[in-house]
Protein backbone atom coordinates (compact mmCIF):
# COMPACT_ATOMS: atom_id res chain seq x y z
CA UNK A 1 0.00 0.00 0.00
CA UNK A 2 2.87 2.39 0.73
CA UNK A 3 4.68 1.67 -2.57
CA UNK A 4 1.99 3.20 -4.90
CA UNK A 5 1.78 6.30 -2.70
CA UNK A 6 5.55 6.74 -2.82
CA UNK A 7 5.61 6.28 -6.61
CA UNK A 8 2.83 8.84 -7.18
CA UNK A 9 4.52 11.30 -4.84
CA UNK A 10 7.77 11.08 -6.81
CA UNK A 11 5.92 11.49 -10.12
CA UNK A 12 4.03 14.52 -8.80
CA UNK A 13 7.25 16.14 -7.62
CA UNK A 14 9.00 15.56 -10.95
CA UNK A 15 6.08 16.91 -12.97
CA UNK A 16 5.96 19.96 -10.73
CA UNK A 17 9.61 20.77 -11.45
CA UNK A 18 9.30 20.92 -15.24
CA UNK A 19 7.39 24.23 -15.44
CA UNK A 20 9.98 25.89 -13.20
CA UNK A 21 12.93 24.83 -15.31
CA UNK A 22 11.35 25.79 -18.64
CA UNK A 23 10.32 29.19 -17.28
CA UNK A 24 13.85 29.92 -16.08
CA UNK A 25 15.37 29.03 -19.44
CA UNK A 26 13.09 31.31 -21.46
CA UNK A 27 13.35 34.49 -19.38
CA UNK A 28 16.45 35.85 -21.19
CA UNK A 29 17.45 36.39 -24.79
CA UNK A 30 20.98 36.79 -26.17
CA UNK A 31 22.80 39.25 -28.37
CA UNK A 32 25.80 37.66 -30.04
CA UNK A 33 28.14 38.52 -32.86
CA UNK A 34 31.54 38.74 -34.45
CA UNK A 35 33.54 41.97 -34.65
CA UNK A 36 36.04 42.34 -37.48
CA UNK A 37 37.88 44.99 -39.46
CA UNK A 38 37.32 45.82 -43.14
CA UNK A 39 39.87 43.20 -44.25
CA UNK A 40 37.98 40.46 -42.37
CA UNK A 41 40.43 40.18 -39.48
CA UNK A 42 38.79 39.59 -36.11
CA UNK A 43 39.11 42.25 -33.43
CA UNK A 44 39.92 40.91 -29.98
CA UNK A 45 39.13 43.04 -26.91
CA UNK A 46 36.72 45.39 -28.68
CA UNK A 47 34.33 46.92 -26.17
CA UNK A 48 30.64 46.09 -26.67
CA UNK A 49 28.08 48.17 -24.73
CA UNK A 50 24.41 47.17 -24.78
CA UNK A 51 21.94 49.74 -23.44
CA UNK A 52 18.32 48.86 -22.72
CA UNK A 53 16.44 51.82 -24.21
CA UNK A 54 13.49 51.60 -21.78
CA UNK A 55 15.48 51.28 -18.55
CA UNK A 56 18.87 52.81 -19.40
CA UNK A 57 20.59 49.74 -17.93
CA UNK A 58 23.95 49.06 -19.62
CA UNK A 59 25.87 45.81 -19.99
CA UNK A 60 29.48 45.93 -21.12
CA UNK A 61 31.67 43.12 -22.39
CA UNK A 62 34.75 42.66 -24.55
CA UNK A 63 35.17 40.44 -27.57
CA UNK A 64 37.12 37.22 -27.19
CA UNK A 65 40.44 36.47 -28.90
CA UNK A 66 38.29 35.21 -31.80
CA UNK A 67 36.40 38.52 -32.02
CA UNK A 68 33.17 37.05 -30.65
CA UNK A 69 30.81 38.28 -27.97
CA UNK A 70 27.64 36.92 -26.37
CA UNK A 71 25.53 38.77 -23.82
CA UNK A 72 22.39 37.40 -22.12
CA UNK A 73 19.79 40.17 -21.76
CA UNK A 74 16.22 40.62 -20.65
CA UNK A 75 13.69 41.08 -23.45
CA UNK A 76 13.60 44.66 -24.71
CA UNK A 77 14.97 47.12 -27.24
CA UNK A 78 18.69 47.83 -27.15
CA UNK A 79 21.28 50.19 -28.56
CA UNK A 80 24.59 48.43 -29.29
CA UNK A 81 27.88 50.37 -29.41
CA UNK A 82 31.14 48.70 -30.36
CA UNK A 83 34.42 50.55 -29.96
CA UNK A 84 38.09 49.77 -30.40
CA UNK A 85 41.05 52.18 -30.31
CA UNK A 86 42.04 53.18 -33.85
CA UNK A 87 38.58 52.39 -35.29
CA UNK A 88 35.38 54.33 -35.77
CA UNK A 89 32.59 53.60 -33.33
CA UNK A 90 29.90 51.23 -34.63
CA UNK A 91 26.35 51.93 -33.37
CA UNK A 92 23.20 49.91 -34.01
CA UNK A 93 19.89 51.34 -32.80
CA UNK A 94 16.62 49.60 -31.93
CA UNK A 95 17.79 46.00 -31.66
CA UNK A 96 14.77 44.05 -30.39
CA UNK A 97 15.36 40.95 -28.25
CA UNK A 98 12.57 38.62 -27.13
CA UNK A 99 12.70 35.86 -24.52
CA UNK A 100 14.48 32.63 -25.50
CA UNK A 101 15.86 34.08 -28.76
CA UNK A 102 19.33 34.96 -29.99
CA UNK A 103 19.90 38.06 -32.09
CA UNK A 104 23.08 37.94 -34.17
CA UNK A 105 24.76 41.28 -34.73
CA UNK A 106 28.09 41.07 -36.56
CA UNK A 107 29.98 44.33 -37.01
CA UNK A 108 32.74 45.52 -39.31
CA UNK A 109 34.66 48.43 -37.82
CA UNK A 110 36.18 51.01 -40.12
CA UNK A 111 39.66 52.35 -39.49
CA UNK A 112 39.53 55.80 -37.92
CA UNK A 113 42.15 58.40 -37.06
CA UNK A 114 41.23 58.19 -33.39
CA UNK A 115 39.03 56.18 -31.08
CA UNK A 116 35.44 57.34 -30.89
CA UNK A 117 34.86 56.03 -27.34
CA UNK A 118 34.54 59.53 -25.87
CA UNK A 119 31.49 60.47 -27.99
Amino acid sequence: MRQPFKTWTIIALLVGLFPLSSHAQSEFGNITGLVSDSSGGVLAAAEVVLTNIATGVKKTTNTTSGGEYNVPVLPGTYQIQITMPGFKRHVRESVVVTAATTVRLDATLEVGGRTDREH
